[in-house]
Formats: structure tokens, sequence, C-alpha cells
């Protein structure tokens, strides 16, 4: 299974990215929310969003992305979890979940049997911006080259959007 992982403390950015990656899948990319989730007004869907979207990557080849927030206690592993046994054809997980300072970590990996040796495993650790000076710029800054990171991510062999 492939999986990214967008990891940080709490008001991180972790949902807002998700999202703004989901929207950008769907925008520019031609992908179609199968679940019909990024329906729901922006402020609920951060709160929790669990969707599939479905859209063919540069080769043809239909990829399903589970795309989850957050993942940060044990009800919302156990959603994940049941959610993506119920709909095994999915290419790849897409979760926020806190860093590896916090207990729910670990459990996450326990709870979806993550497998370091044989499943594809990214894991971008966020943090939060403290500039004092042109803050929203920074802001604007760190949310945009996130999002860019995260789809050229998906586009590399690794993961074939």
């Amino acid at each position: 299974m492939n999986y990214i992982l967008i990891t940080g403390a709490p008001n991180t950015g972790k949902s807002e990215t998700i999202y703004s990656v989901g929207k950008l899948l769907l925008s520019d990319f031609g992908f179609k929310d199968i679940s019909h989730a990024f329906e729901i007004p922006i402020a609920k869907q951060l709160r929790n969003c669990l969707c599939i979207l479905e859209g063919k990557n540069r080769k043809g080849i239909t990829k399903r992305i589970l795309i989850n927030t957050p993942a940060h206690d044990l009800y919302h592993i156990n959603q994940l979890n049941d959610f993506y046994n119920n709909n095994k054809s999915i290419d790849l997980i897409f979760t926020s979940l806190r860093d590896g300072g916090d207990a729910m970590h670990n459990t996450f990996f326990k709870i979806m049997n993550i497998d370091n040796n044989k499943d594809n495993l990214f894991e971008i650790p966020l943090a939060k911006i403290t500039r004092k000076n042109n803050c929203d710029e920074a802001m604007i800054w760190y949310k945009n080259t996130c999002r860019d990171l995260i789809i050229n991510i998906m586009k590399s062999s690794s993961f074939e959007l």
C-alpha cells in the first residue's frame, strides 16, 4: 500500500494541507470525488473528511486516493481502517496524523498494519510558522510549497499519479 502522511503537532495545518491537495486533484488533475465528501462545506470538511478521489494518472491508469482528516485519536484511526477495509481497491492513503511524539502515531501504524518493509510510505512533517514580520506572506508561501511538494511526490514513480 502507498501512504502519504501529513504529520505534526495540533494546529500546524495538516487538515488544511490535505484539503488543499484534494481540491487541486479535483480541479487541475481531473479526479472525481466518488464518495461526495468534498460537497460538504469547508468548515465541516476540515474537521472530518473521509473520501475517495478517482482519476487517471499520466499513463491513463485509474488511481483511487483515500483522503482522510484527522487520524489523531483511536476513534478516527479505527474509522479510517474500517473505511479502507470496506474499499480495498485503493492505491494511496493520504491522511493527517500527529507527530512521532504523540502516542497515537505508533497506534496508527499498528491499526493500519503498516509494514515499512513492504509498504511505500512518505511522511511529511509540518511545523508552526513563528515569524513575526510578514507572517501572512510566510504562511501563504509555506502552504503553497507544502501543497506543491505533495503533488510532486504523488507524481513521482513511487506513487504514479
